[in-house]
């Protein structure tokens, strides 16, 4: 090997070292070392700040140069697997109406959106996030996404429209704050459509909601939300997707808690404005398929595990709520001019100290009596939560959110259940996001909380 090849290796070794171990005295970005690695080895850092109009693919180190990056014009972007994108602060990455993000990572080599700033020193909301606006329905005619780069969707689109793929993908320290209660989330969805899928994906530590959809019918499996500040999984505005194999877990207060005042585990909404009735197609209102879930509130102040209102509806299966102080489930009855707020949940289990903090004013007969005869969980029910509150949030020890043996398991399969007798769905028999045999979050997903 010739000499210039030796030091070439040995000063990116030592730069992605620097990367990974900077003093914990530094508060500035990663913006020294990232162009030091770029010029040690130019073809191994691609700095982004202009928008894609053509197809494109990412791979090795990519910096978010600060701004909203735009994919348009029908363009795919690609993203191979392994890649780390840096987001500086101001960054944001946009998929518009037509275009199409490609990211498929593996187990060993995930794709990892992160925050450019030093380990130790990041926190929620030091970027913006990915955002991906498709071409399915929406109970509004027209809206706007949030953040500063206002885009327009809605419509009554085609819900099996594709705007690609996410695979082993990590999106970190995402949830750039805009205005007051005007940030970005760490996965967007507007109006995406069941031609795309999300499997093993994690958000860790967004300022905003972990995954929140508007409208459409992406397809979700092996979802896991960490650390997050408000809701971890936020559906609105006629989604009809289906979900299985979903973890939420909030951090305590000493690892960071919630900046929400109400930071649900589930928050939906059927329609968009008081249950108004929708205006592009008739009777739409938010109906999902969700199956084995578990929702982890940490004791933070203000969530509920679930909450349903304006309308909302679908299907909720094998689930386990627990650790939420404003109570298990809330359920708003605003249908006002569309649908009534009346969910259908069966075999979720919750715990039993918050049954007292549950309100219902919604038709549901169902969560009537999850509430009265699944309130059983008198302690955590999972493996374990990890070593964060013993370890200054490091989690030297991670979670095993595989279910507890101590929970027990439904009566039937998950497929005895016609909402559920459906292709996609895994047929499982047990409560939860998690099995002693299906710890599918091993091995490429992040817990440290800064």
């Amino acid at each position: 090997m010739k000499l210039k090849n030796i030091l070439q290796i040995a000063s990116i070794t030592a730069i992605s070292f620097s990367l990974i171990h900077c003093p914990a005295d530094s508060k500035k970005d990663n913006s020294a070392a990232l162009a030091a690695l770029a010029l040690s080895s130019p073809s191994a850092t691609t700095t982004v700040s202009a928008d894609i109009t053509g197809n494109t693919t990412w791979k090795g180190t990519v910096v978010l140069d600060g701004k909203t990056i735009n994919v348009t014009n029908n363009s795919t972007l690609t993203i191979e697997a392994g890649t780390k994108i840096y987001g500086r602060a101001g960054s944001a990455l946009f998929i518009h109406k037509g275009s199409k993000i490609n990211a498929v990572g593996t187990a060993t080599n995930p794709i990892v959106f992160t925050s450019s700033k030093t380990v130790g020193q990041r926190a929620p909301g030091d970027w913006g996030g990915v955002v991906i606006i498709g071409g399915g329905t929406n109970t509004r005619t027209g809206g706007q996404t949030e953040g500063a780069n206002k885009t327009n969707y809605g419509g009554s689109g085609d819900n099996t429209d594709s705007s690609g793929s996410l695979k082993y993908v990590r999106v970190e320290f995402a949830g750039n704050e805009v205005s007051a209660g005007d940030e970005l989330n760490g996965i967007s969805s507007y109006t995406v459509g069941s031609g795309t899928s999300y499997e093993y994906v994690q958000v860790h530590r967004g300022l905003d909601d972990g995954f929140e959809f508007w409208g459409g019918a992406v397809t979700v499996k092996y979802a896991l939300v960490t650390g997050g500040m408000d809701d971890d999984f936020d559906m609105d505005e006629g989604f009809l997707g289906k979900m299985q194999f979903l973890i939420g877990h909030k951090y305590p207060t000493s690892c960071g808690g919630t900046a929400s005042s109400d930071p649900h585990g589930m928050e939906m909404d059927g329609s968009h404005n008081n249950g108004e009735a929708s205006t592009t197609v008739t009777g739409l209102t938010s109906k999902p398929s969700v199956a084995n879930f578990t929702l982890i509130g940490a004791g933070v102040t203000g969530g509920a595990g679930m909450r349903f209102r304006e309308g909302m509806q679908g299907y909720f299966t094998s689930g386990l709520i627990y650790g939420f102080s404003k109570g298990n489930y809330m359920c708003n009855a605003n249908a006002g001019t569309g649908q009534p707020t009346s969910p259908t949940v069966t075999n979720v289990l919750s715990e039993t100290a918050q049954t007292a903090s549950n309100t219902i004013t919604c038709t549901s007969a169902s969560l009537a009596t999850a509430i009265s005869s699944g309130s059983t969980l008198a302690a955590l029910p999972i493996t374990s939560a990890g070593s964060g509150t013993t370890d200054n949030c490091v989690f030297t020890t991670k979670p095993d959110y595989s279910t507890a043996a101590s929970v027990g398991t439904p009566s039937a399969s998950l497929k005895s259940d016609t909402n559920f007798n459906d292709a996609f769905f895994t047929d499982t028999q047990y409560y939860g996001g998690a099995s002693s045999t299906n710890k599918w979050y091993e091995g490429w997903t992040e817990y440290v909380a800064k």
